[in-house]
């Protein structure tokens, strides 16, 4: 299955929300990949078994399963994250980028490819309710990463 979706995180004719500069965005997104258990519900624990700035290998422990994946980071641009196929886990990959379309224009692009659920002939809504999940994932990251800016912000005024 191949998802793509846009997630806009500065919408430049409400001045009632707070913009975000390209360097808070793109470290509340370093912090999904550094510290993905505020990220993902699911997950019960995780390692980092090896963090270079731009790149990460992580053990994902999930409830009866463990992911382990790759991220490589593109220092304000982009993050690939690459996860290894085992028996139980079909891999997959999930790119995702800020854009910029004009200044403090800001967007998050999500791009997930993974494979067909095994044994599986129409995935079609199987495909649908990942679809969601992912979205919603990804909406709530954006989500996330203002509250932890806005949250900062009011500290430093205390």
């Amino acid at each position: 299955m191949q998802f793509e979706h846009l997630v806009q995180v500065n919408d430049l004719s409400d001045s009632s929300i707070l913009k975000l500069s390209r360097k808070q965005l793109w470290q509340g997104l370093l912090g999904r990949a550094r510290q993905p258990d505020l990220f993902l519900e699911a997950l019960e624990g995780f390692s980092l078994l090896e963090d270079t700035g731009a790149y990460i290998r992580r053990e994902l422990n999930f409830p009866n399963l463990i992911v382990n994946d790759e991220v490589w980071l593109v220092d304000l641009q982009e993050i690939r994250i690459t996860i290894t196929p085992t028996e139980q886990v079909a891999g997959g990959d999930l790119f995702i980028k800020i854009e910029e379309p004009e200044p403090e224009a800001l967007f998050v692009r999500f791009s997930y490819t993974t494979p067909p659920a095994p044994g599986a002939t129409d995935n079609g809504e199987y495909d649908q309710y990942i679809q969601q999940a992912y979205m919603q994932t990804d909406i709530g990251t954006v989500r996330m990463i203002r509250e932890n800016v806005i949250a900062g912000l009011e500290a430093q005024r205390h």
